[in-house]
């Protein structure tokens, strides 16, 4: 569809600046990202997994906010991978700031239902 081929072009658009700038954000180097990923506003982003790269890179910068906005993003776009917000290493600078302690209980509620849905199909 146009609308799935739009957001395969913005992941693919969009990665290599978050990969990037994971990489200045880790070196403590913030004016180094392109600053097109930095303008994206959360209501202009369709696709949960570019959502939640934002989330991480905003965690990395320390910008706790910015990440939880982005991460809340995320799953309102359907990231519910449970296990990656559990052990993802760029998300440690949250890990017990309470808005994101609420996220992750949730993002688990809704995993361990996927999973009893799916067990109850097979």
């Amino acid at each position: 569809t146009v609308a799935g081929r739009a957001r395969a072009g913005e992941v693919q658009e969009k990665s290599p600046l978050c990969f990037f700038g994971f990489i200045y954000a880790a070196r403590g180097e913030r004016s180094k990202i392109d600053p097109q990923i930095l303008r994206l506003r959360p209501e202009e982003v369709i696709i949960p997994e570019l959502a939640y790269w934002l989330g991480s890179l905003y965690a990395v910068l320390g910008d706790s906010p910015q990440a939880l906005t982005w991460l809340r993003r995320a799953i309102q776009l359907g990231n519910e991978n449970y296990p990656w917000f559990q052990r993802d290493q760029n998300l440690e600078r949250l890990r017990n700031h309470p808005e994101f302690i609420r996220l992750l209980d949730q993002v688990r509620t809704q995993w361990e239902k996927n999973r009893q849905l799916l067990a109850a199909a097979a």
